[in-house]
């Protein structure tokens, strides 16, 4: 899992790159790229990474005007470069982690390949999490990615049953380029 955890830091747009803002002593997150605002309070529990010192250091929102880093608490200041990490939608992410490691290394490199990364994910419909429970699994999952340039469909066919499984990923960019995964893997 810890390979996975790597690969997902190193995806490009893995982070909303921002800003802390301060106004009336209320602190707010400022988002570069959409230029929305949010009170750094509704960001509690969530990652986040602080620039300072030529370094991100990597920690944890909370509700107080403050970042829990590994060695200690870190306190925003006015105009602090920071980043957010993003989370990946939950269809998306259920998908991803069926997966065996070496299929989901695969289908990232795909991905990353074709110049989408995992996190430019905009809409997914997962067929498998209304089978859960049947002992037979079959069906299509449908993933979306735009990176801001062109946009990429991806068709997930699989099939679970106690002797087999079986995935199929057929990547579309909307330039025309194709690409087919598969994977079997026999009980």
């Amino acid at each position: 899992m810890t390979h996975r955890t790597e690969l997902l830091q190193m995806q490009e747009r893995a982070y909303i790159p921002g800003t802390i803002a301060c106004r009336d002593n209320t602190y707010f997150f400022y988002e570069e790229e959409s230029d929305d605002i949010l009170p750094l309070q509704s960001l509690e529990g969530r990652e986040m990474e602080i620039y300072f010192h030529q370094e991100w250091y990597k920690g944890k929102a909370t509700s107080s005007p403050e970042l829990q880093l590994t060695f200690g608490p870190y306190y925003f200041q006015d105009g602090d470069k920071v980043r957010l990490k993003k989370s990946l939608p939950y269809a998306f992410d259920q998908m991803l982690s069926t997966l065996e490691d070496q299929w989901f290394f695969a289908f990232a490199t795909h991905l990353n390949e074709l110049g989408f990364s995992i996190y430019d994910c905009i809409y997914c419909y997962n067929q498998a999490l209304f089978l859960e429970g049947a002992e037979e699994r079959k069906g299509v999952s449908f993933f979306h990615f735009d990176n801001e340039e062109y946009t990429c469909a991806v068709q997930h066919h699989f099939e679970r049953g106690e002797t087999a499984s079986l995935d199929r990923f057929e990547f579309t960019t909307s330039l025309s380029k194709r690409r087919v995964l598969i994977s079997r893997n026999l009980a």
